[in-house]
């Protein structure tokens, strides 16, 4: 059996489910390196508590730490000794240069002759001077790299780095869970969802979530709705908290549009969340977006965001014009208000085809099962195993 060691500073609470996926596998023997505790105080991450004794991830769990340094570096300890005994065929770390024990532990496996992959992002936008002649190097030590989305691939193609295997293995939310609590909600508890909120009767609802800063432009999308409320009825769903919170809030008192836009606040329970998401009809984000691309098409709701591909994460890959959403001139109201009022038409005529279409995006490339199988045929690649 093919052995090999998943080396993360955390598991991201999201991904739980893939991380599940990966250890039940039975030709690859997955183990997991990763630290109980949050680079991020507002990213929530697993711990050996969230599981029951008999839990198969638990079994696989190499518990270690890290430690910060400056400059944003950080050191993974236990790492290094890890690697060195010898004992996997293949090692998946963490994409990023700042990670000097990932540096040291691709050039021990490559010693014991074995193999190395890099999981990562990959480029938004092609890096210049030492920056880039760092990741050049860095990513030149490993054997393959594991990318999110095409745009990354083509950029480290351009990067000039030659790697033996470069593959595509998407990203994933807990695609189980949410489609469930999507299939549980009925439409007489999404029509009481949406009276708590102050929809009117009879108008469409937008939902946007996150966390309330200059990156994400919620202000764009006030103004486009205050634009837009002579010609099309609508109500706006904010889920999140940040620093910009009290200033969109007084800019939709400014523009008058304060009884047509909810700010919920904070959401971090999928249950609460899920009511939210399914009493909208269009999922719209501004300015940057990632896996909350997923998250809209995952309740069936078409995505807008920017088209500034140089900012943008590489889950926009999911999102077709006409199809599953559409990218708008980046910051450009005028276009985003007629992408919004598009949209709004369309689902009134089609909304059943739209929503079908949205999950289907997800079922067939985005959840945790596509995704580890993904990181499993590239393993198999790596080691020339059929």
């Amino acid at each position: 059996m093919i052995k090999v060691l998943v080396a993360v500073t955390s598991i991201s609470h999201f991904r739980v489910p893939l991380y599940q996926e990966l250890v039940s596998n039975k030709r690859i023997d997955y183990k997991i390196m990763a630290s109980e505790n949050s680079k991020e105080q507002s990213l929530k991450v697993a711990s050996r508590e969230d599981f029951v004794s008999d839990s198969e991830l638990l079994r696989k769990w190499i518990v270690n730490d890290y430690i910060l340094l400056p400059f944003g570096l950080v050191w993974h300890r236990g790492l290094v000794r890890e690697v060195a005994k010898g004992g996997y065929d293949v090692i998946i770390m963490s994409g990023d240069s700042k990670h000097l024990a990932v540096w040291v532990a691709m050039l021990v496996q490559r010693v014991l002759g074995r193999k190395s992959m890099l999981w990562t992002h990959g480029l938004k936008k092609l890096d210049l001077g030492i920056k880039r002649r760092v990741r050049a190097t860095f990513y030149s030590l490993a054997d393959g790299l594991l990318l999110f989305g095409n745009r990354g691939k083509e950029l480290v193609s351009e990067l000039g780095v030659k790697k033996p295997i470069i593959r595509i293995v998407n990203n994933s939310l807990n695609y189980p869970v949410q489609k469930k609590l999507f299939d549980s909600i009925s439409s007489d508890e999404i029509g009481l969802a949406r009276e708590k909120l102050g929809v009117s009767e009879g108008a469409k609802v937008v939902v946007t979530t996150g966390r309330m800063s200059s990156r994400k432009r919620i202000d764009l999308l006030i103004s486009a709705l205050a634009e837009l409320e002579s010609s099309i009825k609508m109500h706006l769903v904010v889920v999140g908290d940040g620093p910009q919170l009290d200033a969109l809030k007084d800019l939709s008192r400014s523009l008058g549009v304060v009884d047509k836009v909810s700010f919920v606040g904070p959401c971090y329970k999928e249950e609460e969340l899920a009511y939210y998401m399914r009493a909208a009809d269009l999922y719209v984000l501004p300015g940057d977006a990632g896996l909350s691309v997923i998250h809209g098409l995952t309740y069936g709701l078409p995505v807008i965001t920017h088209d500034d591909l140089n900012t943008q994460g590489p889950e926009v890959e999911a999102i077709r014009e006409g199809v599953t959403g559409s990218l708008y001139r980046a910051y450009d109201l005028s276009d985003l208000k007629k992408k919004i009022e598009h949209w709004l038409v369309m689902i009134e005529k089609e909304g059943f085809e739209v929503a079908g279409r949205c999950q289907a995006m997800v079922e067939e490339n985005y959840t945790p099962s596509i995704q580890a199988g993904l990181i499993g045929n590239a393993v198999f690649e790596m080691v020339g195993s059929n």
